[in-house]
């Protein structure tokens, strides 16, 4: 049986390779193609955020085995990107929602995304690839595409938002 575990800052530092596991199971396949040192960037970059403002993370456990894991920050990444007038000068940001291929399809994903928007503050965004099969699930979890935006290295990402309830 799959557990859903809040996880403190700390609590993350032991799960790194953990963590790399999961990348680099969760992002090998199309759209992502990313190998080891892709997911290494990947959980470098979540070190970047634990002391950030709202940082928020839970994992999905099942035994000893790490299933999925989300989290978000606030931050002004996302909100710099915004299109229009209504841009906010900060967001909750999503910033990675991933579950390990042999746990998907069981509603873990979802868990975790509903989880972490129970204890985010708003106005919440996310980036994601335009053809990520996460795309079609977050439409349906409420979340808007605000459009294209390129990013400094190039990728190009779709911004959404999510309003809250």
């Amino acid at each position: 049986m799959t557990e859903l575990i809040a996880v403190e800052p700390a609590a993350l530092i032991p799960l790194r390779e953990a963590l790399i596991t999961l990348a680099v199971q969760a992002f090998a396949a199309p759209p992502w193609n990313e190998g080891p040192e892709d997911a290494e960037r990947t959980v470098d970059r979540l070190w970047d955020y634990l002391d950030g403002p709202d940082f928020t993370a839970f994992i999905a456990r099942d035994g000893d085995q790490l299933a999925g894991l989300a989290y978000g920050v606030t931050d002004t990444l996302c909100a710099a990107l915004h299109p229009g007038p209504s841009a906010p000068a900060q967001a909750f940001e999503m910033v990675e929602l991933a579950v390990a291929p042999a746990y998907q399809g069981r509603g873990i994903g979802r868990a975790l995304h509903d989880a972490l928007l129970a204890v985010a503050p708003s106005p919440r965004l996310l980036l994601t690839h335009p053809d990520a099969p996460a795309r079609a699930a977050y439409r349906r979890w409420a979340w808007a595409d605000l459009g294209m935006v390129r990013m400094p290295a190039g990728r190009e990402l779709i911004l959404m938002r999510h309003d809250a309830a």
